[in-house]
């Protein structure tokens, strides 16, 4: 072999190799995957969970959003959640993923969609779905195998869960939110495949909104507008049906503009996630208000300045280098208060006689703290 053949074969065997040491498949931090088989159903699940940065030394309990399709939905509300606590829009929550045991990087195989056809259709209709049907027992093994086993292996808020689904999924959580109303309080329903079983689920309602205990919390419900006549009457007409028989459950709805079936589902997980844990607005009594007001500065020579106008608390400061903006700021709290569009808030501190002496401004990357000025 001449030293040019060789050294080619040499090349080859080297990228060869380094071919093979990045075949390592690529996962999510701070996740976790266990497979369960159902009592309820017999039916094994891949059940993915999703942890809260800090959440080994924090010591606190979260929420937690149930997530169907996990297969196809999991890492897209992880990674969507992950961006807005960087601008902490939403609070820290664990996600948890139901899905099916299987790694095809084409997730949506034949007996991926048998699975999800059986175990999220309420009624049975053979001719359209062979072995549908299988909604209440599904609901039972979420409701009596998987909660317990992930409040058991988690630290858990066993009052605020959520759950969500798209497509026949959001037929799932709606069929969850009529039938078991007090499992969860949030509920993202996505173009929701309500038109099964000629609609019989909206036949249903009546007798939900009769009986003793209904859906409280909120639930959001969202098609995209170029799913046409079989999914966005459907979706509006259950809408108007949860608002009307629901007084208790706050209902949100979106048609998205010139989206697909398919395509909607990544906005349509952002819109949820933002509506379902929606930082409270508690109004500002016209004292805090002035209370607020000043002009502040940091410890760098940094300044900000707070101003009552009206009824409103307009905040104006720079951030990372940026030019200075102006911005109305809500109140969570009467000592802490936030912005819509710079992710920044600010948490007031007062002295023994309740008068605010200083403003720590939380923002991603450090604290700083302001004091009065004049």
């Amino acid at each position: 072999m001449s030293f040019r053949v060789a050294s080619f074969a040499a090349a080859i065997t080297v990228i060869a190799a380094g071919s093979v040491a990045a075949q390592a498949q690529v996962s999510i931090p701070g996740t976790e995957t266990h497979l369960m088989k159902s009592a309820v159903n017999g039916i094994e699940y891949r059940v993915d969970v999703a942890l809260p940065a800090g959440y080994a030394t924090s010591g606190k309990k979260y929420p937690v959003f149930y997530i169907l399709d996990s297969n196809l939905a999991f890492s897209i509300a992880t990674m969507t959640y992950r961006g807005f606590r960087l601008e902490g829009s939403i609070p820290e929550i664990i996600i948890v993923g139901i899905g099916y045991p299987g790694d095809d990087p084409a997730p949506y195989t034949p007996e991926y969609h048998a699975s999800r056809s059986r175990d999220y259709t309420p009624t049975n209709v053979e001719a359209t779905l062979p072995g549908s049907g299988g909604a209440g027992k599904f609901l039972q093994f979420i409701k009596t195998e998987l909660i317990p086993m992930i409040d058991a292996r988690y630290r858990t808020d066993p009052t605020d869960r959520a759950l969500g689904g798209h497509s026949l999924g959001g037929l799932f959580t709606t069929y969850a939110l009529l039938n078991e109303p007090t499992v969860f309080k949030r509920y993202w329903i996505g173009s929701p495949s309500l038109w099964w079983d000629k609609e019989k689920i909206q036949a249903t309602v009546p007798t939900a909104r009769a009986a003793a205990e209904r859906a409280k919390g909120r639930a959001l419900l969202t098609v995209g507008a170029l799913e046409g006549p079989i999914m966005v009457p459907p979706m509006q007409r259950m809408t108007a049906a949860l608002k009307v028989g629901f007084p208790g459950l706050v209902i949100g709805s979106v048609v998205y503009p010139d989206e697909t079936h398919i395509s909607v589902m990544g906005a349509a997980i952002g819109r949820a996630l933002r509506f379902m844990y929606s930082r409270p607005v508690v109004p500002i009594a016209p004292a805090d208000l002035a209370a607020y007001a000043g002009h502040w500065k940091a410890p760098s020579g940094e300044t900000m300045e707070i101003a009552a106008l009206g009824r409103k608390l307009m905040v104006t400061m720079s951030l990372l280098g940026n030019p200075k903006a102006t911005e109305e700021y809500v109140a969570e709290s009467k000592d802490r208060l936030y912005g819509r569009m710079m992710p920044v808030d600010l948490v007031v501190e007062r002295d023994q006689a309740g008068k605010v002496v200083r403003v720590r401004r939380v923002v991603i990357g450090g604290d700083a703290v302001f004091e009065r000025v004049r």
